[in-house]
């Protein structure tokens, strides 16, 4: 029988898997229903037992596995197997299409397309249209001719963006390796060109005494085969006088100049100076992991300090070490603005889990964005605000949490600093015996380590393993919180054999035991994997922490400072907070201006934590006379909200419905109007969910 995509993936799946798996973590992994994966649970069985192979096993409450014996053979019988159907996407069909138009020296045909994507006629044709479209964002044309089929016509420049924003080449990814296999039947001499490329990146980070993102080098290594193509077809970029003036003063362009002159006398080749310049940008563009930068950009720190000082506002904390945050997240902005600045895509695989797992900041971290995008005169898209959001998230989880030190763990991660941090941060939470070290490789490690985590492919270590993702589901929490306690606590399985005889003596009763060694394996597997609940952060909502009693209208008052003893006087009363967390407030605003100021007539005085919050709570003055918290007109404010928050984070969801509410200029005209406390809460309410 024949085994279509979605079923190989599956089973491709279960192959990796080293213990049972659960279908929930199935669906979320492949990102599918679990009704879907049952019914290709289905078509994988039939499949197994069309070639005499067990079917996939069960373990009640645990989850699915492949027997070892079959796992060592089902890979061979998938390569044999030439009747698997495989049913690309019309996404991964138009990516098969355009490696063709990038990289074919001979002409293409329709005929072309329907034996690479192995779709029909008009499939390939509508795919066609789509790439057209795209083409337009680029300033291209996908154009025919007859003696020469399908091509890309445009300015060089663009047509390169294109390339490098379209494709992903990773080794283990299968579609990966199926775009590059095309490329290769172009370009025989592919893979030697990307090793070489490697080689050459690596002296070169030694020479400019940097480190570079190491998932980003590898990404250029194939960018930089690309480009060599193009230029050996006497097709190359040229930068106007200006670009090349501000990229030329920087290390950058010196790595340039030495890659350049190895790559261009490797190739025999001889082209325009630009096409350095070219390089630089790129160079310019890999994110870092060290404070060691390239380039330097006039305004850049300003721009940066900017965004942590309204982060800091919109979210109405007060980060402790605001210096290093700083400092931490012009490390990536650095590389961001030239990729901005020159339209490359930044490709951040965690985009999705950044916006179901951390929306809260996600959302406060656009806010902010605004700053960046009018220095660089450029829109900054998702992936790019998910990556500064890490930063944001990682250092607001770090900041106060202290691992307890029993055992050494090293946290193997190459995603950059904010991913580190998040996953450092998370797993802190799990495990409070583990002191933890980021590493971007094992050799880096200072200190004797008793287990790794890693969110990348290692060489076998003789140190127990676990590969993770950078942001953990609750299933993968359960699941690792479960493994690893049992690797830190396996005393306690010698405890057990009692009364894993005592449950088989209960069994036999009842029941013909055919396979004694398997089942006391699966008695002691489940009793191993206690089911630990993973309890997420509670975050109330506004009308949760905020209500008729913390709300008042008063006509008008003589100063900003009784504005906000006012405006604290219901915290106050219900001991929410105590009058030296109102004296902070004060301070602050004296200190540093009136950054209370968030939207126009709107204003919410907030302070450390620790300087005398008892519970997270809000409060509501509205002030019928607005009052100035400075001589200029725009930091007058007739709604104050003062701000209780107990840590950094609890109090993210209410701010967000806030915000909501108050982005609406509308809602603001109502408050102010209000002459009624339950008309203030029936609009607070209408937010809250």
């Amino acid at each position: 029988m024949a085994l279509d995509q979605r079923s190989t993936q599956l089973l491709q799946l279960l192959l990796k898997k080293e213990a049972p798996v659960s279908i929930l973590e199935l669906s979320k992994s492949l990102r599918v229903s679990r009704r879907t994966i049952y019914y290709n649970l289905e078509k994988v069985n039939d499949w197994l037992k069309d070639n005499k192979l067990d079917q996939v096993q069960q373990v009640k409450s645990v989850g699915i596995f492949i027997t070892t014996s079959t796992k060592k053979k089902i890979p061979e019988l998938l390569k044999l197997n030439s009747d698997i159907q495989y049913e690309y996407t019309a996404h991964e069909r138009q990516k098969l299409i355009l490696i063709l138009l990038f990289t074919s020296h001979e002409p293409i045909y329709v005929k072309d397309l329907i034996t690479v994507t192995k779709a029909s006629r008009n499939s390939c044709l509508n795919d066609l249209k789509a790439i057209k479209q795209q083409s337009k964002q680029y300033r291209l044309e996908i154009n025919y001719e007859r003696s020469s089929g399908y091509y890309i016509h445009g300015p060089e420049f663009e047509l390169r963006k294109w390339f490098v924003n379209a494709f992903t080449f990773q080794k283990d990814n299968d579609f990966s390796t199926e775009l590059m296999s095309l490329w290769k039947e172009a370009n025989p001499s592919l893979l030697e060109t990307v090793e070489h490329n490697v080689q050459l990146l690596q002296v070169l980070q030694n020479d400019l005494d940097v480190q570079l993102n190491p998932e980003s080098i590898e990404e250029l290594t194939w960018h930089i085969a690309f480009f060599l193509e193009r230029m050996k077809l006497g097709e190359y970029v040229f930068l106007t006088k200006d670009e090349k003036q501000a990229l030329e003063n920087n290390r950058a362009y010196k790595g340039a100049e030495l890659l350049s002159q190895e790559l261009f006398n490797s190739n025999q080749l001889s082209v325009p100076e630009d096409e350095i310049y070219y390089l630089t940008i790129f160079l310019l563009s890999l994110r870092s992991l060290s404070d060691s930068p390239m380039s330097t950009v006039n305004g850049l720190e300003d721009v940066v300090r900017k965004m942590v000082i309204d982060f800091q506002r919109y979210a109405c904390i007060e980060f402790e070490h605001f210096r290093a945050v700083e400092e931490n997240l012009l490390i990536h902005i650095r590389p961001a603005f030239y990729r901005l600045k020159y339209g490359i895509s930044a490709k951040n695989p965690l985009t999705k889990s950044i916006k179901e797992k951390y929306g809260d900041v996600f959302e406060l971290t656009k806010k902010v964005l605004p700053h960046l995008e009018r220095f660089v005169g450029a829109a900054i898209n998702d992936d790019e605000a998910a990556y500064i959001t890490m930063h944001f998230g990682g250092w607001m989880r770090k900041e106060g949490s202290q691992p307890a030190a029993r055992k050494h763990a090293l946290i193997v991660c190459s995603s950059g600093i904010g991913t580190s941090q998040i996953l450092k941060s998370q797993l802190e939470t799990l495990f409070s015996t583990l002191d933890f070290e980021v590493v971007t490789s094992i050799e880096e490690s200072k200190t004797k380590a008793d287990l790794i985590f890693t969110t990348v492919s290692l060489q076998k270590q003789m140190l127990p393993t676990f590969h993770v993702n950078a942001i953990l589901n609750d299933v993968e929490k359960e699941r690792l919180l479960t493994n690893v306690n049992r690797l830190l606590h396996q005393k306690e399985s010698s405890s057990r054999t009692g009364q894993l005889n005592e449950i088989l003596q209960a069994i036999e009763k009842h029941a013909d035991i055919h396979n004694e060694k398997q089942l006391l394996e699966e008695i002691e597997y489940i009793l191993s994997n206690k089911q630990l609940k993973i309890k997420e952060l509670y975050k109330p909502m506004l009308n949760e922490i905020i209500d008729k009693s913390s709300i008042q209208i008063v006509d008008n008052v003589s100063s900003w400072q009784e504005a906000v003893e006012m405006a604290s006087a219901p915290l106050l009363d219900n001991n929410s907070i105590s009058q030296s967390y109102v004296d902070a407030m004060i301070s602050n605003i004296v200190e540093l201006g009136p950054y209370v100021i968030i939207a126009p007539q709107v204003a919410i005085p907030h302070a450390r934590p620790e300087k005398g919050v008892n519970r997270l709570s809000m409060s509501l003055l509205k002030l019928n006379e607005p009052i100035a918290f400075s001589e200029e007109e725009r930091h007058q404010a007739s709604l104050l909200f003062v701000l209780a928050a107990t840590d950094n984070e609890t109090h993210l969801k209410a701010l967000s419905q806030l915000t909501t509410m108050l982005s609406e200029e509308e809602n603001i005209e109502k408050l102010r109007q209000s002459e009624d406390v339950t008309d203030i809460q029936v609009l607070i309410d209408k937010y809250s969910n």
